[in-house]
C-alpha cells in the first residue's frame, strides 16, 4: 500500500482497529500511521470518532517494539500534547523515558499521569525510581508510599517540575525550527 495514499491509510488504520488488518509488517504499520498523522483532514475526523488515541498509542507501540525508543517517545510525547487526558499515553511514554535514561521528563509524565488517575501502582513505582535517581531520596520515599503531597503544584517538587517544564519547551521549541515546523 502507498503510505503516501492517506485515504488507504485511514482504511488500514480501521481494519487494525477491527483487527482484520495485516499486523506482519511493523514498518509499513508506521509509515500507514504516518500519512494519517500527516493528513489535517483526517486527524480531525478521527478525532470526531475518537480514534486519535488509538494512532498515537499504537504507533508507539510499534516504534517501541522495533526498538526505535526515540520514535516511540516521539510519538506518545505528540499525543499527550494532543491528548492530555489519555493515562495510558503519559505511562508509557514516563515507562520508556525512564528506560532510556530520562528520569528527569519521566517522573514529570508519572505525576501528570497520577494527578489524573492516583492510585495508578505502576506510575507511583515510575515516579519513585525517577526520583531516586534524580537524587530526590525523601521525594522518591513518599512515591512510594502514595503520598499526595508528591503530586501538589505548591508541594516540593513543584518548583523542580517547572524548571523541567520549561527546559523541555525549549527543547520542544528548537526542534521544530530545525525541522522547519
Amino acid at each position: 500500500m502507498d503510505p503516501t495514499n492517506a485515504d488507504a491509510a485511514v482504511d488500514w488504520y480501521h481494519e487494525i482497529e477491527a483487527g482484520t488488518g495485516r499486523l506482519g509488517d511493523l514498518t509499513e504499520a508506521l509509515q500507514q500511521y504516518d500519512a494519517v498523522l500527516e493528513t489535517p483532514f483526517f486527524l480531525l475526523e478521527l478525532l470526531s470518532l475518537d480514534n486519535l488515541t488509538g494512532l498515537y498509542y499504537d504507533s508507539g507501540v510499534i516504534s517501541y517494539t522495533l526498538g526505535h525508543h526515540d520514535d516511540a517517545i516521539r510519538r506518545w510525547s505528540e499525543g499527550v500534547r494532543n491528548c492530555p487526558e489519555e493515562v495510558l499515553l503519559h505511562f508509557n511514554l514516563a515507562a520508556t523515558l525512564l528506560e532510556v535514561g530520562r528520569p528527569d521528563r519521566a517522573a514529570q509524565e508519572s505525576i501528570e499521569l497520577l494527578r489524573r488517575k492516583p492510585g495508578h501502582e505502576d506510575a507511583w513505582h515510575n515516579l519513585a525510581v525517577s526520583l531516586q535517581s534524580l537524587g530526590h531520596g525523601s521525594a522518591a520515599a513518599a512515591a512510594m508510599r502514595h503520598e499526595s503531597s508528591c503530586l501538589e503544584p505548591g508541594g516540593e517538587l513543584s518548583a523542580w517540575l517547572r524548571q523541567v517544564s520549561r527546559e523541555e519547551e525549549w527543547q520542544w521549541n528548537v526542534q521544530q525550527q530545525q525541522d522547519g515546523t
